[in-house]
C-alpha cells in the first residue's frame, strides 16, 4: 500500500512537472511513454494530439521524489517493524490525532534510520553450498589439528598452553568473527555456517546442518539489560538460520546479549540443533516470532516493543 501511495504521489508530481507544456495533452491522448526533453516535432505528433510548440518537457523536481520516497519509507518504519506488513488503520488514526508525527518522520535522521532498516531487511543471507560446507568442516578440522600440534593457541590476545576443547571452540569463534567482520567491511552479505552433526541423537551417521551467520555488532549496556530482562521473563525467539530478519533482530541486541541471554529456537529442519516439531506445536506463524508470557508476537521488534 505504501509503495502504491508513493508511486501515485510521484505520478502526480510528474504530471504537475510537465506544467503547461505539450506533454500534458500528450499524456491524455496517447499511451506512448514520453522522454524528458522531447518535443512535439521530434516525436512527429499530429496537431490533434499535441500543440506544435518547441517547448521541452520538464521532469518533476528530484527533491519531490526524495520527499515522496522518504515519506513512504518512514511511514513503513513507524507503522510496523515488519517491512512486509501493510499500513494499519490504527497508524493512520494515530497520525491524524498527532500531526507532529509527519514532521518527525521528515527529520533527516529519521529518514536515514528508515533507509538503513529497509536496506537491512533487503539484505540476503548467503547459504553455503554442499562443497563449501565440506570445506568449512575441513577448515575447522585443520584448525584443531594445527592447534593440537602446536600445543597452544592465541585466545583473546593471550597464549593458552595445551588448550582444552572449550578453548579450541573459543578460538574458532574468534576466527569466525574475524571472517564475518571482514565480509561486512567488504560489503558482502552474511553467510550461514555449516557443521557436521549426528543425524539423530546418539547416531554415528552425520549430516550437514547450518548455523545462522555470526552476530558482529557489540552489545551496549542497554541492550544487555534488555536481553537479561527478556531472559528473566522467559521470552523466546523462534527463527531460522537463513532468515535475514532474524539476523537483523540479533544484530539489534548485539553479540554478547545473544550469546549470554537470548533463548533462541531454530525451526528449520536443516538448522543445527533444530526443534522443528516444537515450532509446529507452537504454531509459529513466521520468522522471527517472539513468545512473551505465553503470547506470540511475529516480526522483528525494536527495543521499545520488547521492553
Amino acid at each position: 500500500i505504501l509503495f502504491f501511495v508513493a508511486c501515485l504521489f510521484l505520478t502526480i508530481q510528474d504530471a504537475s512537472g510537465f506544467g503547461s507544456t505539450c506533454g500534458t495533452k500528450f499524456l491524455l491522448t496517447s499511451q506512448t511513454k514520453i522522454s524528458p526533453g522531447a518535443t512535439c516535432r521530434s516525436l512527429k505528433l499530429q496537431p490533434t494530439m499535441c500543440e506544435e510548440k518547441e517547448r521541452h518537457v520538464v521532469p518533476a523536481e528530484p527533491s519531490r521524489r526524495t520527499i515522496a520516497l522518504g515519506l513512504a519509507s518512514s511511514l513503513a518504519w513507524i507503522s510496523s517493524s515488519t517491512p512486509a506488513m501493510a499500513l494499519k488503520l490504527s497508524t493512520i488514526e494515530k497520525a491524524i490525532q498527532d500531526p507532529a508525527l509527519f514532521l518527525s518522520i521528515m527529520n533527516p535522521e529519521s529518514v536515514k534510520r528508515a533507509q538503513d532498516k529497509m536496506k537491512q531487511a533487503l539484505l540476503p543471507i548467503q547459504q553455503v553450498s554442499a562443497a563449501q560446507a565440506e570445506s568449512y568442516t575441513v577448515e575447522f578440522d585443520e584448525f584443531v589439528a594445527a592447534v593440537r600440534a602446536a600445543g597452544k593457541a592465541k585466545i583473546n590476545g593471550a597464549i593458552v598452553e595445551n588448550p582444552s576443547d572449550a578453548d579450541l571452540l573459543q578460538a574458532w569463534r574468534a576466527e569466525e568473527l574475524r571472517r564475518a567482520l571482514e565480509r561486512e567491511q567488504k560489503g558482502q552479505e552474511p553467510m550461514t555456517r555449516a557443521v557436521r552433526l549426528p543425524k539423530a541423537p546418539g547416531s554415528a551417521d552425520k549430516d550437514t546442518f547450518y548455523l545462522p551467520p555470526v552476530v558482529t555488532k557489540e552489545s551496549t549496556p542497554q541492550q544487555l539489560a534488555l536481553a537479561q530482562h527478556l531472559k528473566s521473563i522467559g521470552a523466546t525467539m523462534y527463527g531460522a538460520y537463513w532468515c535475514s530478519h532474524c539476523y537483523g533482530q540479533k544484530q539489534a541486541l548485539g553479540r554478547e546479549a545473544v550469546e549470554k541471554y537470548l533463548d533462541y529456537v531454530e525451526c528449520d529442519k536443516k538448522g543445527a540443533n533444530n526443534k522443528r516439531d516444537f515450532c509446529k506445536e507452537k504454531k509459529v506463524p513466521g520468522f522471527p516470532t517472539w513468545e512473551i508470557k505465553g503470547e506470540l508476537y511475529p516480526g522483528e521488534k525494536d527495543a521499545e516493543e520488547l521492553a
